[in-house]
């Protein structure tokens, strides 16, 4: 555990990572060391066997490539340190993963999703206003719940969102902005006098985690009779077809989503794509019912 601690010191210090991110290799690394520890392996051989373990329990190749990097990463660092002579992790070819096309709500769809929560009961308005910033905000999940009471300005209605030395304000628009003074209320008597830096809170007054949103979306898509699967990352997504549909450029993506210019690219033209087989389809339907 102590080299795992180093470890998290020098992803901190040296590489300068977000929090989300250096959490995720942390897990990561110590899901590995558990493994290694509960059938006493060395090192080397412990690469190996974890890799055979991820292959036989049937996790999706896209952890398998998540858990490989997160991996790869530590070994460097343990060979820097002198701990091991070579990254035993470097000879481990990387599963391929297929990249299923981005799922995403239509704006009818969103604006029944985000009205189910009843915003007179405490639990209901912290649900919309979680709601409402997944959507709103175009951010990642763990930059989500990682933001704190602090980064929202109640005065100008904007979010100030810091990641590795990066800065962005995100303005808050209507319905949101009328809801964040109640919901910063409504807080506080979750908190009963608690202390807590998390913007979104659980309703024990703790920081809401990524399965308590989970919860909130699957609830009220259920509410709303919405087919399929519905994630924060679909709520991310969505934001970014009704800003394609509503004329939106790539350069817009990229403001909003933070992403680089490939990426944005991609993200354009697959929504782009999506749209266009949609109304390929509908006109299809609409000739079969002449």
């Amino acid at each position: 555990m102590e080299y795992i601690s180093l470890f998290e010191d020098y992803l901190k210090s040296q590489k300068n990572l977000s929090a989300s991110s250096v959490e995720c290799y942390i897990r990561d690394v110590r899901k590995f060391s558990e493994f290694a520890n509960g059938n006493s392996l060395t090192f080397d051989k412990a690469a190996v066997e974890f890799m055979n373990y991820l292959n036989s329990n049937g996790t999706p190749n896209s952890s398998k490539v998540r858990y490989l990097c997160s991996l790869r990463a530590f070994a460097d660092y343990m060979v820097e340190i002198g701990y091991a002579e070579k990254n035993p992790f470097s000879d481990i070819s990387a599963p391929k993963v297929v990249r299923e096309k981005p799922q995403f709500l239509t704006v009818a769809e969103t604006q029944a999703l985000l009205s189910q929560p009843d915003t007179t009961t405490r639990d209901g308005l912290r649900d919309r206003v979680a709601l409402e910033l997944a959507y709103q905000t175009g951010l990642k999940i763990n930059d989500l719940l990682n933001l704190n009471v602090d980064n929202y300005n109640l005065m100008l209605n904007v979010i100030n969102f810091k990641q590795n030395g990066f800065e962005r304000i995100i303005p808050i628009v209507a319905p949101l902005n009328t809801l964040m003074s109640d919901y910063l209320n409504a807080r506080m008597e979750i908190l009963k006098g608690k202390i807590e830096k998390a913007l979104l809170v659980n309703m024990r007054g703790g920081r809401l985690t990524r399965q308590g949103f989970n919860n909130i979306v699957g609830k009220h898509v259920r509410s709303a009779e919405i087919e399929g699967e519905v994630t924060a990352r679909t709520l991310r997504l969505s934001l970014a077809a009704h800003m394609v549909e509503s004329g939106a450029s790539v350069r817009d993506l990229r403001t909003v989503h933070t992403m680089t210019q490939g990426a944005a690219n991609s993200l354009y033209n697959t929504i782009a794509d999506l749209k266009f087989e949609q109304a390929r389809f509908l006109g299809r339907l609409a000739e079969d019912n002449k």
